[in-house]
């Protein structure tokens, strides 16, 4: 073995050692965010396969559990999760806590956090030293060991807020791995370090030499190390099951037990009863009598996989061991003569991914799952705590233990759909649900968390694969695989009647709100409805695919439809007609869910992406590319979180909806603009909560590809104004409204000076003379002052305004469009101000050019009802000018008879038109 020590032992190697906290974070890719959902957090995660660690602060103990790339802290008194801690980059390997800091291996970097936050990071001495799976920290030194046989010593600064290399030790031999780390306690800067070859070694780090080597090899590797509560004595487990309690000073081992699995984790009790529990790769733990040499008890199936923790809390009877099947347990002995466990809190998830999720109950606290580890579960969306398993009878266990099964083995199968109703849950069962390759629903009682009585099977005793519960919560609804739906009253478990027609799998049924009619789809691309009370067939639609699920939004009466040829279709339940169809998915659709609204139908498919369509136009209105596929979603009652779940993860994924605080386009997205998202992290850090949301500043809409369309479609089409209707009725009623307005009465005189103004006595003093001179003498120097602003003015009256510039423009050019535009713009009471404005005196130019106007802008047929007001306040206010002067000015005359020209020649086109278009409809109405 080679070694290379650091010589300047007490310098900081900053660069190699010392990193800035924020590196070792996931930082957010830079990519463009959904239009209406953002990443909040990942529910659902407990622990995985990396050992707990236990921290101890006072007379509190706070047990952390790795899940993934970010760990979490319970206090081990109610196992409440305090905080996590922050997402790294890599997954994170090992858990060692010193004081109140937590250090976590991820890759080749050394984390260290205080309280969840991140606080420095130990950075690797090499870029090769591999990746860190084992951690151990005493005194001040933290010690790494890598799958590549790297061990390096780190050493806390006095502050414990940076770390310092202090030695790198490399082991040569390829051939062997470092399997096993620990710190026999009073071994002043030594370390044990055990090996897949089943050999030992100790090695002093502060020389960075090997102190000793075992020279013969134990059965099997070493796969886990505890220390005893006495001196040089360690408890080494191996991979055939072997446990050795040995002296590593003496080299002498003291017992030897002999499991039957693989040994995964090993504590002794330190309350008094020498014992030592050690857990095996098959999910059991055994407790052994160290005294008598012999086994007391085996706890079978403590986990439904293998137990990678164990550990007794120091001085009580409590035993805390945690899994990958996502749980965390702690264990009571209730005397310290018994040896036999028992269960006194725990914590717990999905231990496989999730197949359906639905939200329970109009609040959006309980989220109801089921999942391939067959359980089925409550999530609270405000609580951790609260979120439970619901239990399928009290005899699970013991059945299991009769016939020498897991738990597992002896559960209802995995749950393919799940349907609840909220009524009637005081009452009796309300939930349902269907099993996989089962031919019979299991009711469900939401009140007790608990399996209800009552089995529901298929008359036709094919699997079902659907289920739905009435709105009133008195009947459920099984669908087979042979096309039949079955009723059931929920209450007494009666069947009540079928419904038939089904050729093939009936893979959705519901009720609409009234119950008047059920609804069912199946795999023959039928839409069936039925009459509620006597199950007879009442009509169909063929929709000329499988469908493969359906969802009703009740209160809209809309019925989503996902069908084998990836389309979704809308049908409302009341005319009984496709009102939309949905495309755009490349592959098969998995699930959709209708918003609170109606307004939106979301939908997840096998292509990686989950799209939102708006039913009002039809268009795709948001769409992201997900890292894993999305195999069952749920939109919130209170419309806050999108809920997903995906085919490789166990946890359920919240996106906060922006669209509560965002206004979101209803512009058509392109597949070129689907884009992918970072999925929700535990922690929640890089997404956004509904206070984010709500102070997000709303995004500008690109309008690239948008289409605009013409002012006027065609030359000969009368065309109106895209101008509101208020402002031209305001301009023809102007005067009315202003008579309107008028007070009734002029205001009256106070009767009484108020009584800021100065008294006789006050006048008499002289205390006002000097500021009625200022005042005087301010007001004569203000009124030189307006006399000449007015002289301004005066000479700048005759000047032309835009009005009037843009008349003789237009006049000159033959194209009055800019000064239509000038006159479309501007509010009722300055057009008709404008236009009492016009010069009166002779040759009357501005009259007749703006008559000329009108003509032009009526020739072209646009802004047909704007030209008609204009012209009315024109003649309303000029109409004595016109008459008195139509003989005197030829240019006013010959424009006043165009006009009358192409007003007499638009009104016939138009009446033949309407009377044609009132003919036409009268002869179909005859018919």
């Amino acid at each position: 073995m080679s070694v290379e020590q650091t010589r300047q032992k007490r310098r900081r190697h900053a660069p190699s050692a010392i990193a800035h906290p924020t590196s070792s974070l996931v930082k957010a890719e830079a990519q463009r965010p959904s239009r209406i959902f953002s990443p909040f957090r990942s529910l659902g995660h407990v622990s995985n396969h990396i050992p707990l660690d236990i921290q101890v602060r006072g007379a509190q103990y706070l047990v952390t559990t790795s899940v993934g790339r970010a760990f979490q802290t319970y206090d081990a008194a109610k196992l409440n999760l305090l905080f996590v801690g922050l997402q790294a980059k890599a997954p994170i390997a090992a858990l060692k806590s010193h004081g109140n800091i937590m250090f976590a291996a991820s890759g080749n970097q050394v984390l260290a956090y205080k309280r969840g936050k991140l606080i420095f990071t130990i950075e690797p001495p090499t870029a090769n030293v591999g990746t860190i799976t084992h951690l151990e920290v005493f005194g001040d030194y933290v010690i790494a060991a890598t799958d590549v046989n790297h061990i390096t010593t780190y050493r806390l600064t006095p502050t414990a807020d940076a770390a310092e290399l202090w030695t790198h030790i490399t082991l040569p031999s390829k051939s062997i791995r470092i399997t096993a780390l620990a710190h026999p306690p009073t071994y002043l800067n030594k370390i044990f370090v055990g090996f897949s070859n089943g050999k030992y070694a100790v090695w002093n780090i502060r020389t960075g030499r090997q102190v000793y080597t075992s020279p013969a090899a134990f059965p099997a590797a070493i796969t886990c190390v505890s220390h005893s509560p006495v001196i040089d004595v360690l408890s080494i487990g191996c991979a055939d099951g072997t446990v050795l309690v040995h002296n590593v000073k003496a080299d002498e081992t003291y017992l030897t037990f002999k499991a039957q699995h693989r040994i995964t984790a090993l504590s002794f009790r330190t309350d008094g009863p020498q014992h030592l529990a050690t857990a095996t790769s098959n999910g059991d733990i055994c407790i052994w009598d160290l005294n008598k040499s012999k086994i007391l008890h085996v706890v079978r199936n403590a986990h439904s996989a293998a137990v990678t923790s164990v550990q007794f809390l120091n001085g009580q009877p409590v035993m805390v061991s945690a899994s990958p099947d996502n749980s965390l347990k702690e264990w009571i002995f209730d005397s310290l003569e018994s040896a036999v466990p028992r269960v006194l809190r725990q914590r717990s998830g999905h231990s496989a991914p999730s197949t359906k999720i639905r939200f329970y109950g109009p609040a959006s606290h309980w989220l109801l799952s089921g999942s391939r580890d067959k359980s089925l579960r409550g999530f609270s969306l405000w609580n951790d705590s609260q979120t439970t398993e619901l239990s399928q009878g009290p005899g699970t266990a013991k059945l299991a233990a009769s016939r020498g099964v897991t738990v597992d083995e002896v559960k209802l199968s995995e749950i393919v759909a799940v349907a609840a109703a909220t009524a009637r849950e005081k009452d009796w069962d309300n939930v349902l649900t269907a099993h996989k390759d089962d031919n019979a629903a299991r009711t469900w009682n939401w009140q007790s968390r608990r399996l209800g009585a009552f089995t529901l099977p298929t008359s036709d005793k094919t699997a079902i694969k659907s289920v739905a519960v009435s709105v009133c919560g008195n009947f459920g609804m099984v669908g087979s695989s042979g096309g039949v739906v079955d009723m059931y009253n929920l209450q007494s478990g009666i069947w009540r009647r079928k419904f038939e027609g089904a050729s093939k799998a009936v893979t959705g049924v519901v009720s609409d709100g009234l119950n008047k009619h059920v609804i069912t789809t199946s795999l023959d691309g039928k839409v069936r409805f039925y009459n509620f009370n006597s199950g007879v067939l009442v009509t169909e639609l063929d929709m000329g695919s499988a469908v493969t699920s359906t969802e009703l939004h009740r209160s809209s009466d809309l019925l989503a439809l996902a069908c084998d040829d990836l389309s979704l279709r809308i049908i409302d339940i009341e005319t009984r007609k496709v009102v939309r169809e949905l495309w755009g998915h490349t592959n098969r659709i998995t699930d959709i869910a209708f918003t609170p609204d109606g307004r939106w139908l979301i939908s997840a498919s096998l292509d990686s992406t989950i799209r939102t369509w708006d039913l009002p136009t039809g268009h795709l209105i948001d769409g992201v590319r997900v890292g894993s596929i999305c195999t069952s979603l749920a939109f919130s009652p209170t419309s806050d979180f999108l809920a997903t779940v995906h085919v490789d993860g166990i946890g359920i994924n919240l996106w906060t909806n922006r669209s509560q605080f965002v206004p979101v386009s209803a512009r058509h997205m392109t597949e070129s603009e689907i884009t992918a998202i970072s999925m929700p992290s535990v922690g929640g850090e890089g997404g956004a909560g509904l206070l984010d949301a709500a102070f997000e500043e709303a995004e500008e809409e690109s309008t690239e590809g948008d289409f605009e369309s013409a002012e006027q479609l065609s030359e000969k089409m009368l065309t109106l104004s895209l101008v509101p209707r208020s402002r031209w009725q305001t301009l023809l009623n102007l005067e009315t409204i202003k008579m309107r307005n008028k007070p009734k009465e002029a205001p009256k005189v106070p009767e009484k000076a108020p009584f800021f103004l100065p008294t006789t006595k006050e006048l008499s003093s002289g205390a006002f003379v000097e500021d009625a001179k200022k005042t005087e003498a301010a007001n004569t120097a203000d009124g030189k002052k307006g006399r000449k602003a007015l002289a301004g003015v005066g000479a700048d009256f005759d000047a032309e305004g835009p009005f009037a510039r843009l008349l003789r423009e237009g006049n000159e050019s033959g194209d009055f469009s800019a000064f239509i535009e000038y006159l479309k713009s501007l509010p009722p009471s300055t057009t008709d101000l404008e236009i009492r404005s016009m010069q009166i005196r002779p040759p009357l130019t501005l009259l007749t050019l703006f008559i000329r106007a009108l003509t032009s802008r009526l020739r072209s047929k646009r802004d047909y009802e704007l030209v008609q007001a204009w012209m009315a306040t024109f003649l309303k206010i000029h109409g004595d000018v016109l008459v008195a002067n139509r003989d005197d000015v030829p240019e006013l005359r010959q424009a006043l008879e165009a006009w009358r020209g192409e007003q007499e020649r638009e009104g016939r086109r138009l009446g033949e038109l309407v009377g044609y278009t009132a003919g036409v409809i009268g002869y179909i109405r005859g018919q």
